[in-house]
């Protein structure tokens, strides 16, 4: 990932996944909660003794202590659930990133399994437009060829964004220049730019 892999962080399950896990955990160790007592209960009516329902205490022990820990991990995924205006507000943010001159690691700081989470289910939709205003900075000069391609691989490596046909293409075009360690040449970011036109003029 071009050193990309250095500045992604570890943000964990989301709260989703999180509660799917403790429900799936929790069904679990009250089957075999129950179980195990059946087990201890039925031996001990049979023999008559109460010896074999303790041998199965530790082991309800540990089930019990199981399903407890799994309704915790619910509630601390339901916790940690995106009301409405935290998904507004890291929609405008995330949006704002693409548009604008937000650093690689105030995006990395700013995301958390919460959002990476819905935004991957829901992602942000990368416009053609978008990337050709990228491109067009970088011809006048005005981006740094190097902020340019860490712009590219944020957007190309974090399932949060979704591209276009056409802005996937060329994407795709910029990073087989990154995969053989070379910045793509300015001469096709500026074809690039002429076919967007040319496309823009054909669908008008």
């Amino acid at each position: 990932m071009f050193g990309l892999e250095k500045y992604i962080k570890d943000y964990g399950d989301g709260p989703k996944k999180i509660i799917k896990m403790g429900r799936s955990n929790l069904i679990i160790g009250i089957i075999a909660l129950i179980f195990t007592l059946g087990i201890g209960i039925a031996l001990s009516i049979l023999c008559r003794q109460l010896e074999p329902l303790y041998i199965f205490v530790p082991f309800s022990i540990i089930n019990i202590l199981i399903i407890r820990n799994n309704i915790k991990k619910i509630k601390e995924g339901k916790n940690r659930l995106l009301d409405d205006n935290s998904i507004y507000e890291a929609d405008k943010f995330l949006k704002d990133f693409l548009s604008n001159d937000i650093k690689r690691g105030v995006l990395l700081d700013y995301l958390n399994a919460a959002l990476i989470e819905y935004f991957t289910i829901k992602p942000i939709l990368v416009e053609n437009r978008i990337l050709d205003n990228k491109i067009r900075g970088v011809i006048d000069n005005n981006i740094n060829i190097s902020v340019f391609h860490d712009w590219i691989d944020i957007v190309w490596f974090i399932d949060i964004f979704e591209l276009e046909d056409d802005t996937y293409n060329k994407f795709k075009a910029i990073e087989d220049y990154r995969l053989e360690g070379k910045n793509i040449p300015v001469r096709e970011l500026r074809e690039m730019i002429n076919m967007s036109r040319f496309t823009n003029t054909v669908c008008y």
